[in-house]
């Protein structure tokens, strides 16, 4: 049997266990969903912020409506179901 760990479980264990050059990776890893996260921002034509890592939440990266009353994207709206707009 073994361990089966995502990239956010890896992180935090990392930071847990404080080995060095952790930190390094977490900002490798947030760099990595915000270029991600701006090229679907673009693509869905929504607004979105900066990622960062909040464990257990993970890399967390919001997405917002680019004009008020816009609808959720379809391909968001099974993601965190609660939230979208104001």
């Amino acid at each position: 049997m073994a361990k089966l760990l995502t990239i956010d479980e890896m992180l935090e264990a990392a930071r847990l266990s404080k080995m060095d050059g952790a930190n390094i990776f977490v900002d490798i890893i947030e760099a990595v969903a915000n270029q991600l996260a701006e090229r679907l921002c673009l693509h869905l034509n929504v607004d979105v912020d900066l990622a960062h890592f909040d464990y257990p939440g993970g890399i967390l990266v919001p997405f917002y409506p680019k004009e008020p009353g816009q609808e959720c994207p379809e391909v968001l709206k099974h993601f965190d179901p609660d939230e979208w707009g104001d």
